[in-house]
Parts: C-alpha cells; sequence; structure tokens
C-alpha cells in the first residue's frame, strides 16, 4: 500500500524552551493521549497551561516531533511529506538554518505539532517512521 496522508501543520517551530531531550516523538489517537504530548511539553516551563489544538480523533490523529537541539538562532524545520509506504508511514521533514557565518549562538529544539487524516491509509496504528534531512531519526509505534 502507497500513497499520500492528508496532513496539516499546528506549528514548526524553534524552540527556545523545551521540556522534551530531541528527538523524541509521539502519536496521539485519544484526547487524553494529546494531552499527556502537551504535559510533555510543558513539563519543565513556568506557564503550563496552554490551549490544546483541536483533534477530532473521530476522523484524525495527533502527531509530535521534537526532531533535534539546534544551537544556532533561525533554524527552521517544514514537513515535506506523509505518505504511507507498504506497512508504516513515513514523515519526511526537512531542516535548515542560516549560513555559518551569520548563525547568532541561541539553543532551542526544533518540533513539529501535526493533524494527520485517518484514512484506509492511515488508522493510526501503523508504525511511523520520522526521516529528518534524508535520514531515519525515530520510529515510534502507536499505543492504545
Amino acid at each position: 500500500m502507497r500513497g499520500q496522508i492528508a496532513f496539516h501543520v499546528i506549528s514548526e517551530k524553534q524552540s527556545p524552551t523545551y521540556c522534551v531531550d530531541a528527538p523524541d516523538f509521539q502519536i496521539a489517537t485519544t484526547e487524553s493521549q494529546w494531552i499527556d504530548v502537551f504535559d510533555q511539553e510543558t513539563q519543565c516551563q513556568p506557564q503550563r497551561d496552554v490551549q490544546l489544538p483541536d483533534v477530532d480523533f473521530t476522523r484524525e490523529a495527533g502527531l509530535a516531533a521534537w526532531w533535534r537541539v539546534d544551537n544556532c538562532l533561525g533554524s527552521k524545520v517544514h514537513t515535506d511529506s506523509i505518505e504511507r509506504v507498504g506497512d508504516q508511514v513515513v514523515v519526511s521533514t526537512t531542516a535548515s538554518g542560516p549560513p555559518p557565518s551569520v548563525c547568532a549562538a541561541a539553543r532551542g529544539e526544533l518540533e513539529s505539532f501535526l493533524v494527520l487524516e485517518k484514512s484506509a491509509l492511515f488508522t493510526g496504528r501503523e508504525p511511523v517512521k520520522f526521516v529528518l534531512n534524508g535520514v531515519t531519526v525515530g520510529t515510534e509505534k502507536p499505543t492504545g
């Protein structure tokens, strides 16, 4: 089985404060799992109350990816595609930053929060492989 999976981005950014050691990945197919994702995301921050992004878990799943820690201010992350390849789902992402000559030193974590549409290609039970700049950085098997 092969094909593109519809998704939309909640946020993709370099976060100056981070509570999760990258790389780490979470797939949420229930509201309680989604709450756990954001509890993990905010556990070390002084302001822990966040508005959870809306996900309709009857039709969608949430995905959180903490890709890597980057030491250059202005680094970016962008999800290029999410597709079903065989028995797994592949999330392909590109990270980029300013040239080293203009890099302002700042430690931040590259992170993505996405919503995937459930379909025949993605039910929320498939293993998900995470690829950053062409290199596999992790695989996550959904729980529950």
